[in-house]
């Protein structure tokens, strides 16, 4: 696992032991990144389950403001830790160790927001619309944000009364899925950002 592009390009980062991590393949890192082209610059960032912390150190090599990671485990932390180490980039990130709808809930009572939200949780375990309902509640996408939440093919989103599904790309059996608020149906939002 690498830095695809930007300041940190090619640094290699390091992974947790075992597969209770699944850190998004280069390949669809370097897709969603793509996609996601200069919104990324200067966005306040927020990556749940972070595990690696792959893909908040990616955003901000690429430009990224700043970048808050959340994840629950020991290990990951500590390797999250590491790899910030390695990227110099310990004055633009926050950790919070916290599960992921609990942290979702801390930072909407404190009234965060966020430009971009990477979500990437274990699969086959209905995270997903647990998610995206949990992130509208908390109110934590700033105007035009958008939350990215990586998934299996068998995981299906039904929609929600205030986000709205704008795109998915499916890689293999991973599915990512781009989020807006839908802060009124008929703004004609198209499928781009």
């Amino acid at each position: 696992m690498r830095i695809v592009a930007g300041m940190n390009k090619g640094m290699v980062l390091k992974t947790t032991k075992g597969s209770r991590v699944r850190p998004t393949a280069d390949r669809v890192k370097e897709s969603l990144f793509n996609i996601l082209s200069v919104k990324i610059l200067d966005a306040k960032v927020l990556d749940l389950f972070s595990g690696t912390g792959n893909l908040a150190l990616e955003a901000l090599s690429r430009g990224a403001y700043s970048a808050c990671l959340v994840d629950n485990h020991a290990e990951s932390i500590a390797v999250i830790n590491e790899n910030i180490g390695k990227t110099r980039s310990v004055a633009r990130i926050r950790i919070i160790k916290n599960d992921c709808l609990s942290a979702i809930m801390l930072l909407g009572r404190a009234t965060e927001k966020f430009d971009v939200i990477f979500c990437d949780p274990p699969y086959n375990c209905d995270w997903l619309k647990k998610i995206v309902v949990c992130v509208e509640s908390a109110k934590l996408l700033a105007i035009d944000g958008v939350l990215i939440v990586e998934h299996n093919i068998d995981e299906k989103y039904v929609e929600s009364i205030g986000m709205k599904l704008i795109q998915s790309r499916r890689y293999g059996s991973t599915v990512i899925s781009f989020f807006k608020e839908d802060v009124n149906a008929n703004s004609g939002m198209s499928g781009e950002f």
